[in-house]
């Protein structure tokens, strides 16, 4: 599915792209300038092989298992990664992607220079719904790449919490990591559950409520600088 498919619309990543045998499927959801998504649905086994270049990439793995073998200048490590973790690909690094099953994940590169939060490298491989924790009557923030013009991070939500605006310059993505949630658009309500996403289209406003404890990541091409992400906060 293309992007003008699939705005305003409640859906599982996995479930529109599923792996078939011996084959490696590149979905293109979008791209605007330097900021490109992609789900990749990988077949038991398969591998790609994503070349250097002056773009960092995110990789977000919906369903299944990964092997990522990551070569830089002055390392080489392996690392494994689950279903519901992630890891970051610095500029000018090799690494080499294979699935240890039939495997769904998402990729979206931005350009050589953008902040990145340490925490998510090859080096550590995350869970992210492990990671922040829901307190009572707040929502939460933490970045993962960040700058004026691209942003990936992670928000926590108490129940009954809300963000009345989530004002974006390019569409965004949120996927709900654990929990349901209630995306308000122009007066029309989409419930996201556990694994499923929702594209805001650029420039429109929403609201976010949680119904019980929840996590969403989001993945936007831009953040206006009126809404509150607190994103110099360090996890």
């Amino acid at each position: 599915m293309r992007l003008s498919e699939l705005k305003k619309q409640v859906f599982a990543v996995a479930e529109i792209n599923p792996p078939l045998a011996n084959s490696v499927i590149v979905n293109p959801i979008y791209d605007q300038d330097d900021h490109v998504l992609r789900h990749y649905s990988l077949g038991a086994f398969t591998t790609v092989i994503p070349q250097p270049s002056n773009y960092s990439s995110f990789y977000f793995v919906h369903s299944g298992t990964l092997k990522v073998e990551y070569k830089g200048r002055d390392n080489h490590r392996e690392v494994t990664v689950p279903a519901g973790s992630g890891f970051a690909r610095p500029s000018d690094t090799m690494c080499l992607i294979r699935a240890e099953e039939a495997t769904v994940y998402t990729e979206a590169t931005f350009p050589r220079g953008v902040q990145l939060n340490p925490l998510f490298t090859m080096e550590d491989v995350p869970i992210f719904r492990n990671i922040l924790n829901v307190f009572p009557n707040m929502v939460t923030d933490a970045y993962i790449v960040k700058d004026d013009n691209y942003y990936i991070g992670l928000s926590s939500y108490d129940t009954g919490c809300e963000r009345k605006r989530e004002t974006l310059l390019g569409d965004a993505a949120f996927t709900c990591l654990e929990g349901e949630c209630i995306l308000t658009l122009q007066e029309k309500e989409y419930t996201l559950n556990a694994d499923e996403t929702f594209i805001l289209p650029e420039g429109h406003e929403a609201s976010v409520k949680a119904v019980v404890p929840t996590k969403l990541l989001l993945v936007a091409a831009a953040v206006s600088e009126d809404v509150p992400w607190n994103l110099d906060k360090r996890l």
